[in-house]
């Protein structure tokens, strides 16, 4: 994959790192959004984002599509405002605070209601699965 691609796939509201995934995660877990949980963690068992041959960042950087349906999406913006008010933290996030995961969750849900978005983008990269990974 080129730079150009890469990096503005990387800027997409529905790619997510390693390190953000896993952090909501554990947000979600200590609110006991175990169904939430399970949908990013299943973005995890799909395959990175494809990165360009010289990138060099460790796995925490690496990138997935984080496609849930509407519902799911709101539903995951209404639990992130929740710990952000409630105070929670993650053991990454101590003393720096849950600043852009509520502002990163609005992007993605206003990105789920536009459609087509990916498409230019993913010219060339056809066989990257967008499909949404949790239906439940």
């Amino acid at each position: 994959m080129d730079w150009n691609t890469y990096k503005a796939l990387s800027d997409h509201p529905l790619y997510w790192t390693r390190w953000m995934i896993e952090q909501c995660i554990d947000l979600l877990q200590q609110m006991r959004e175990e169904h939430l949980a399970e949908c990013l963690q299943s973005a995890l068992g799909t395959p990175p984002l494809p990165v360009p041959e010289d990138h060099s960042g460790p796995d925490a950087t690496h990138m997935f599509a984080v496609q849930l349906n509407e519902t799911d999406g709101k539903y995951m913006l209404e639990a992130l405002q929740r710990a952000e008010r409630q105070g929670l933290q993650t053991h990454a996030t101590a003393g720096r605070g849950l600043g852009g995961f509520v502002a990163a969750w609005t992007e993605y849900v206003q990105a789920q209601q536009e459609k087509d978005l990916l498409s230019p983008l993913l010219k060339g990269h056809e066989s990257l699965d967008t499909n949404a990974i949790c239906k439940k």
